[in-house]
Formats: structure tokens, sequence, C-alpha cells
């Protein structure tokens, strides 16, 4: 679906989410075709509305268990992160919930900051102070590399962005 995605308009992407997610749900379906619908999902998921995007988020954060292979983790995190962009505020926050429970599943770190930023993104102010709150835990908590640090920085700069001021004064207190 790749490029044709980007192009659809909200109607017809929301079509293609449907029959992606249908076509996900078929049965004994081999991982690599699985890892391509997937991608394609979130190729189409930048073009939904919101409730179209609500739908495709569940149903991406619902796909995203521990017994799946990495690589199939590491495409509905994408997409996830994908999705994320056309997430109301509430919906996004269910969806920062379920990437922070991830966050420490390893080698998926940093596939999940960089969905976790774009999650950020659309949290209103009260979600973006719990968000805060776990990222500054999650800086002080874990030992990290320094890219995975610069991560987890970076998003934390972008969810202080949506901090209303008694929040963000309290940020700026935790540095």
């Amino acid at each position: 679906m790749g490029s044709v995605g980007g192009r659809l308009d909200a109607a017809e992407a929301a079509k293609a989410a449907t029959d992606l997610r249908i076509r996900l749900d078929r049965p004994n379906l081999d991982t690599n075709t699985q890892r391509f619908l997937i991608d394609a999902l979130g190729s189409v998921g930048g073009r939904l509305d919101a409730a179209e995007a609500a739908k495709a988020a569940t149903d991406l954060r619902a796909r995203m268990r521990p017994n799946v292979d990495e690589q199939t983790q590491r495409s509905l995190i994408s997409a996830l992160g994908s999705v994320a962009a056309r997430l109301d505020a509430a919906e996004a926050a269910k969806a920062a919930t379920d990437l922070f429970a991830r966050v420490n599943w390893g080698s998926l770190y940093g596939e999940t900051l960089t969905a976790l930023g774009s999650v950020a993104a659309r949290l209103d102010a009260a979600e973006a102070a719990k968000a805060a709150t776990d990222l500054r835990a999650q800086l002080d908590r874990t030992p990290v590399d320094e890219n995975t640090r610069g991560s987890l920085i970076s998003v934390l700069g972008s969810v202080e962005g949506l901090l209303d001021a008694a929040e963000a004064a309290k940020a700026a207190t935790d540095l």
C-alpha cells in the first residue's frame, strides 16, 4: 500500500483500513504476510479521521501481545505510531498507556519511544502530565545507553510542551 496509502482521502483510507484489519484476522496467516498487512495499515493510518484511527489503534494495540515475534511487534508499534497522529486526546491516552506498559520490552525500546513520541503530540494537558511523570521516572530508574536517553528526553520534551502552566512549573523544578 506504501505511497498509495498516503494519497487516499479519509473515506477511502477507512475502507482500506477495514479491509486490512479483516485480512489480518484470517486464520493461518503467515508472519511475513501479516507484517506487510500491518505495515500497510500504518501507511493508510495517517489519512484516517479520528474515529477510524481509534478503531485501527485499538486493533493494533490488541495485537501487541508478548507472545508475538519481535519483527511483528516492530511492525505493530510502528503502525500504531503512524495511526497515532490522527487520534483524539482520549484515544491517544489509551495508546500512551499501552506503550508505556511496553517500554521495558528490551530490543523494542527505540520503536516504542518513537511511537510514544507520535502519541504524545495528541495528549491533552492532564494526560501529558502523567506521561511526563512516567518518562521522568523512566529516565531516573533505568540505566540506558546514550541514544535511548536522548530518545527519552526528546519524547519528554514533546510531552512537556503540552503541559499547563502549573505542570510546566513542576516539570521545570524536576530538571
